[in-house]
């Protein structure tokens, strides 16, 4: 993959999205024409293409916010945070740009999650996902998958 010398990012082999890591994270962003995730959003939602800081600032306030949350199961996520993929998706939601942040854990060993959305039913705290608001900078929508 070719590599920005200048940051924590590559671009993806195709057009599916760009590659970047900092302290703690590794993940992809999508471009808005790949409409990834749409079973999550209502009909109609549009896409936006969120760029590298607006995923940086995101990262930043990611464990802030988790701590702060009162969900049960943020507890085991915070122990294996550093272990997660990170899947970003611009969208559009009530004519606010937000990034939604599908997490999972590592298990497959292959690039697949780099060209397109993993979506798992169950699995527990392994896979997770939330909403990231670029203008007032807050998360909303934190949900964690059930255990078959």
């Amino acid at each position: 993959m070719p590599r920005d010398s200048t940051s924590g990012r590559q671009k993806a082999d195709s057009d599916s999205g760009v590659f970047i890591h900092g302290h703690g994270f590794a993940g992809i962003i999508f471009p808005s024409n790949m409409k990834a995730h749409q079973d999550q959003f209502p009909r109609g939602t549009r896409y936006w293409t969120p760029s590298e800081s607006d995923v940086l600032m995101a990262e930043h306030e990611l464990v802030p916010y988790l701590q702060q949350s009162g969900n049960p199961g943020v507890k085991e996520i915070l122990k294996a945070l550093g272990t997660y993929k990170h899947q970003y998706i611009g969208i559009v939601s009530g004519g606010h740009r937000q990034i939604y942040i599908n997490f999972f854990c590592d298990t497959d060993k292959s690039d697949v999650w780099k060209s397109r959305e993993i979506v798992v039913l169950d699995g527990g705290p392994c896979y997770f996902n939330l909403r990231y608001s670029v203008e007032s900078k807050t998360f909303s929508n934190l949900r964690i998958n059930g255990r078959a």
